[in-house]
C-alpha cells in the first residue's frame, strides 16, 4: 500500500449510497437462495464393493455351466454361490463326493476308465451302474429310497435333486442316502472278479475320486 492514498468515511446505513445498495442487494440474493445440490455426489464405497462381487458370482457361475466337466454335479448344485455355501455347511464325506460328482467305485465310471469289463449293475447286468440308477431306480436300496421319500416329502429323481440339495435338511438326509448306496456298490465292485481280486489299474485312485 506504499504511495497510496487510503480514506476511510462513516456511511449512515447504505441508504442513497449506490455502491452499498448494490453490494446489499447481492448479499440478499445470496442468503436467500437454497444451496442445489451438486450434480454428482459420488459412488458409495458399499454400492461399488457389491457391484464388483456381483460381476465375480455372474462369472463363476458362466465358467461353471461352460465347463466341460462336472456335468453330475451341476444337476445336484446348478447354482454356483449355494453350491459353495451347501459345501461348507454339510462338508461331505469322501463317499458323498463320490456321489455328487459321479467319480467312484460305480460300475459306468470304472468302465470309463477300463477298470471293469462291463458297467452293468449287480442287478440288471444290462443296465449302466450309474449314478442316476444308483440314487433313482436299483432295487437293491428301494426300500432305503422310499423311507427318504416319506421323510423329505419328495420324489428321489433327477428333475428333484437340486431342490433336495437346496435345502439343509433335505440335503443332510439325500447324502446319508447317497452314502450308503454308493458304499454297497462301491464295496461289491472292489470283489467282483472271479479271483476276488481289484480290477486291474488304479482302482483306490477311481474310488476315491482322485
Amino acid at each position: 500500500m506504499e504511495g497510496r492514498t487510503v480514506r476511510l468515511f462513516w456511511l449512515r446505513a447504505h441508504v442513497g449510497t449506490a455502491g452499498n445498495e448494490s453490494a446489499d442487494q447481492l448479499a440478499k440474493i445470496a442468503a436467500s437462495t437454497t444451496p442445489a445440490n451438486p450434480d454428482y455426489d459420488g459412488v458409495p464405497m458399499s454400492y461399488i464393493k457389491k457391484t464388483i462381487r456381483e460381476e465375480s458370482v455372474r462369472k463363476r457361475q458362466d465358467r461353471y455351466e461352460a465347463s466341460s466337466t462336472g456335468s453330475v454335479t451341476r444337476v445336484f448344485l446348478p447354482d454356483v454361490e449355494k453350491a459353495y455355501r451347501t459345501v461348507r455347511k454339510i462338508r461331505p464325506t469322501p463317499m458323498q463326493v463320490q456321489a455328487l460328482t459321479g467319480h467312484g467305485g460305480i460300475g459306468e465310471y470304472l468302465h470309463r476308465f477300463h477298470l471293469r469289463d462291463n458297467p452293468g449293475c449287480e442287478c440288471d447286468p444290462e443296465v449302466s451302474e450309474s449314478v442316476w440308477y444308483i440314487l433313482t431306480e436299483c432295487p437293491r436300496f428301494q426300500a432305503d429310497r422310499l423311507d427318504l421319500e416319506h421323510r423329505i416329502d419328495k420324489k428321489i429323481i433327477k428333475r428333484n435333486f437340486a431342490a433336495i440339495m437346496g435345502d439343509l435338511e433335505t440335503a443332510t438326509l439325500f447324502l446319508g442316502f447317497a452314502e450308503r448306496a454308493f458304499r454297497i456298490a462301491t464295496e461289491r465292485n472292489k470283489t467282483d472278479r472271479p479271483d476276488g481280486s481289484p480290477p486291474a489299474g488304479d482302482y483306490a485312485a477311481a474310488c476315491t475320486g482322485l
